[in-house]
C-alpha cells in the first residue's frame, strides 16, 4: 500500500504502486503507431483504359477524345502542351482524406493516358482507402472536363497549348465521376512504377490503345524514340503543392523518376549490348521474333531493371523523410560537420586545412559512413567520432599534435 502526507495529514492510497506498474506495462505494449504518428508517402499510377477495351463505357470514350484534343495525342511535335498539362496536373493536387496529393504528372500520347501521383498521409501503412480515394479523385477530375460545353473556337485551338481549356471550377456529374472511377485501378510502388516508365521510354511497354496485342521492340526506330520527347515534356509539366514542379530542374520526386526513366530509354537506344546491335540492320522495321526476344531479355536484365532499382534508391534518399531529414540531407550535414571539424583541427595544428592530404583523408573517412547511410545500414552517423578517427590518423601520419 502507498500513501502521502499533505498538511500534516496522511492520505492512504491502496495499491498505488501496482496501478503505476500496470499503467507502465500497458503503455509498453501499445503499438508504436498509436504513440507516434509519422508521415508516410507513396507514388501511384492511375491509367485511363482505352475505349477499345471490353465493356468500356461511352464516358471513357468521351474522355479519350477529350484527352487527344486537349492534352495531346503525341503527334503535336511542334506545339507541345506543357502549359495545358501543368494546368490539369495542378487541378489534381489537394486534400485526399487524411492526406494530400502533393505532386502530379500526366503522360498523354496516342497509346496511353497515365496520371502519376505522389501522395502523403499521416498514420501507418497504405490501406485500401487511399487507392479508392485516388480513383474517386482522379475520376472526378476527369469527369469535370466533360462538363465544359464545346464551341466553334475549340476546333481552332485544338492544336494549341491553351491551359484555359482545363475545367477547374465546374462540378463533375456524379454519375460520370462514379463511372470513370469504376474503370480506374491505381498501382503503387516506386520501383514498380519506375520499371513501367523505363519500359515506356524503351518502347517495350504494353499499349492500352492496343489491348492484347504484342509490342514490337524497335530500338532503332525514330518513330518509337519520339516517346522520349513526350516524357521530357511530361516532366516539364509536373505540378507540386510547393510550386517547385514544372521548372524542369528535377526538384520534385516525380520529376526525378521521369528523368531516370528517360535516361534509361536513351541508354537502350544507344546500347552496345550484342543482342541490341544485332537488331541494327532492321532499323525501324520489325525484327524476327527470336532476334527481338533475345534483345528484350538482355535489355531488361542489363538496363531496365538496374535503372528502376536506382530510381527507387535515389527516391528514398532524396525524398523520404525519417527522423526529420532525408538521407541526402543527412549525408550533406555529415560532410559539412566533418570537413569543418577536421579543417579547424588542421589549422590549429599548423598543417593547413586546405591541403591535398587533408582533403584526401576526409574523403576516405567519409566514404564508408556515406555508403552505409545510402544503403540504409545506418540511420545516423556521429560526426564527432569520424572527426576524432581522422584526427588520430592524421596525427600519426603527419607527426603533429593539436596545440594546446
Amino acid at each position: 500500500d502507498f500513501g502521502f502526507y499533505h498538511k500534516r495529514r496522511y492520505y492512504h492510497v491502496p495499491h498505488l504502486r501496482f496501478l503505476a506498474m500496470a499503467f507502465a506495462a500497458a503503455v509498453a505494449v501499445l503499438p508504436a503507431a498509436s504513440l507516434i504518428v509519422a508521415p508516410r508517402e507513396e507514388i501511384f499510377l492511375v491509367s485511363l483504359p482505352h475505349p477499345s477495351a471490353a465493356g468500356m463505357s461511352p464516358v471513357v470514350s468521351d474522355l479519350w477524345r477529350w484527352k487527344d484534343c486537349v492534352l495531346g495525342n503525341g503527334v503535336d511535335f511542334f506545339v507541345p502542351r506543357v502549359k495545358t498539362l501543368r494546368a490539369f496536373n495542378s487541378f489534381l493536387l489537394g486534400p485526399l482524406g487524411a492526406g494530400e496529393i502533393c505532386e502530379a504528372a500526366t503522360l498523354s500520347n496516342c497509346a496511353r493516358m497515365e496520371v502519376y501521383l505522389r501522395v502523403r498521409w499521416e498514420g501507418g501503412e497504405c490501406g485500401a482507402d487511399i487507392p479508392a480515394g485516388l480513383a474517386a479523385s482522379v475520376g472526378t477530375a476527369l469527369a469535370a472536363q466533360l462538363s465544359r460545353s464545346t464551341s466553334w473556337g475549340d476546333s481552332l485551338t485544338s492544336a494549341l497549348d491553351v491551359p484555359s481549356r482545363i475545367v477547374a471550377g465546374h462540378a463533375a456529374d456524379g454519375a460520370d465521376a462514379s463511372e470513370v472511377a469504376r474503370h480506374l485501378t491505381p498501382e503503387s510502388g516506386v520501383e514498380n512504377i519506375a520499371k513501367r516508365l523505363c519500359e515506356i521510354s524503351a518502347g517495350m511497354a504494353l499499349r492500352p490503345s492496343r489491348p492484347g496485342r504484342p509490342v514490337p521492340f524497335r530500338p532503332y526506330s525514330s518513330r518509337d524514340a519520339h516517346v522520349l520527347l513526350q516524357m521530357r515534356r511530361a516532366r516539364e509539366a509536373v505540378a507540386t503543392t510547393d510550386g517547385r514542379g514544372g521548372s524542369g530542374t528535377g526538384s520534385g520526386a516525380l520529376s526525378d523518376i521521369f528523368l531516370g526513366a528517360v535516361r534509361a530509354g536513351a541508354e537502350v537506344r544507344s546500347s552496345s549490348l550484342p543482342e541490341v546491335r544485332e537488331m541494327r540492320p532492321y532499323g525501324g522495321r520489325e525484327a524476327p521474333a527470336s532476334v527481338a526476344s533475345r534483345a528484350e531479355v538482355a535489355v531488361r536484365a542489363a538496363i531496365l531493371t538496374p535503372a528502376a532499382q536506382e530510381i527507387e534508391k535515389n527516391y528514398r534518399m532524396a525524398h523520404v523523410v525519417e527522423g526529420g531529414f532525408t538521407v541526402t540531407e543527412r549525408i550533406t550535414q555529415l560532410r559539412e560537420k566533418v570537413r569543418e571539424g577536421v579543417g579547424a583541427w588542421a589549422e590549429a595544428s599548423g598543417v593547413g586545412g586546405d591541403s591535398e592530404e587533408i582533403r584526401s583523408a576526409v574523403q576516405r573517412g567519409l566514404h564508408r559512413p556515406t555508403v552505409d547511410l545510402r544503403e540504409g545500414k545506418l540511420l545516423e552517423v556521429d560526426a564527432n567520432e569520424v572527426i576524432q578517427r581522422l584526427q588520430v590518423e592524421l596525427e600519426t601520419k603527419l607527426g603533429v599534435t593539436h596545440k594546446k
